[in-house]
């Protein structure tokens, strides 16, 4: 499954030369294994991976960073930018993949994830409690270092929203475990529910 996710990405980035012709070769290279799992253009179809594409190119530099110096810390993505060289090669790779095309999430596909109505209610008032609009901004497009959440995957925006609340990742300088206080777990899934339906 993996070489042909690899074979895929390999084929992704001969099919967009314009952006491919950009970057490095080595880059290029690396680029292709990334989307071995981020999506063989940069839009994630896998819950546990988030989208790169159309991200915010500071905040993917930023994690990329944080993975490079372990301050933050996932066993598949640990190893990955183990391999980056430099802060230039992160640089680079961030600004590639922001540079591709957001695709929003079909929520019409058979097995597509669908937000329920009962808990986005719940979770539009969490989010006016919590004030995610001040940072991730109205739409959750983000700004700056600040990610972009709109079309991301649920199930993987839940999991972080839980690892910050938990304290299991920390690069963020303490802010969303400030913002997401005491949100218990139905609260948590509630506000992903909101989040997905944007």
């Amino acid at each position: 499954m993996m070489l042909y996710r690899l074979l895929l990405a390999a084929i992704w980035l001969v099919v967009i030369p314009v952006l491919a012709d950009e970057i490095s070769p080595v880059v290029k290279e690396k680029a292709a294994i990334c989307m071995a799992c981020h999506g063989i253009d940069g839009n994630s179809s896998n819950p546990k991976y988030p989208s790169l594409a159309g991200q915010k190119s500071t905040y993917l530099y930023l994690q990329l960073k944080d993975f490079m110096q372990g301050r933050r810390s996932d066993p598949e993505m640990s190893t990955m930018a183990a391999t980056i060289t430099d802060k230039a090669e992160a640089l680079e790779l961030a600004k590639y993949f922001s540079s591709l095309p957001a695709f929003q999430r079909d929520t019409r596909a058979p097995d597509a994830f669908q937000p329920a109505a009962d808990k986005i209610s719940v979770g539009k008032a969490l989010y006016e409690k919590t004030i995610c609009a001040m940072c991730h901004g109205d739409a959750f497009t983000g700004m700056g270092d600040v990610p972009r959440v709109k079309g991301q995957q649920p199930l993987y925006v839940m999991k972080q929203l839980k690892d910050f609340r938990d304290g299991k990742r920390t690069n963020d300088g303490g802010s969303m475990k400030g913002a997401l206080g005491p949100l218990t777990d139905e609260e948590i899934e509630s506000l992903m529910h909101f989040i997905a339906a944007q």
